[in-house]
């Protein structure tokens, strides 16, 4: 679990995860890998308490905080609300995306001093060939 922070995303960064899920996905089920004995991997949620994420039902550029998950379905803010978990997107904080980088074992240099989530999140879009459209909000090939 992290710890949670005041944390203010901008909306573009929020607009950059959804975007790109299932890459940002990555860094959560790269350590279920990690972590599989016998090579038997235990499916389970991409979010944690803690965890920030964003779904489209709430207002551009607001986020949530995780209080739990039930299953792999369901997920319930820290405010009491439920949101289905396919519908949400993971917003993740700059010490999650280092810590995911580790576990994938992507280097995009040294980022130990970065503690900006979008700087860090195009560095690493960058270095799989991708670069953010302001106009398509959309990540495009370079």
């Amino acid at each position: 679990m992290i710890e949670n922070r005041d944390i203010h995303f901008k909306k573009r960064y929020i607009e950059m995860c959804s975007a790109g899920k299932e890459i940002y996905e990555l860094f959560r089920t790269s350590e279920w890998f990690n972590k599989a004995e016998g090579g038997i991997i235990t499916p389970k949620s991409i979010f944690e308490p803690g965890d920030y994420f964003h779904h489209p039902q709430m207002e551009e550029g607001e986020v949530k905080i995780v209080k739990e998950v039930k299953g792999l379905s369901l997920i319930h803010s820290t405010d009491s609300e439920s949101y289905k978990e396919e519908e949400c997107v993971w917003i993740p904080t700059a010490e999650q995306i280092k810590r995911g980088l580790e576990q994938v074992g992507w280097s995009i240099g040294d980022v130990s001093d970065e503690d900006e989530e979008e700087r860090l999140i195009r560095r690493y879009m960058d270095s799989r060939g991708k670069r953010w459209s302001r106009v398509k909000k959309s990540w495009i090939d370079i």
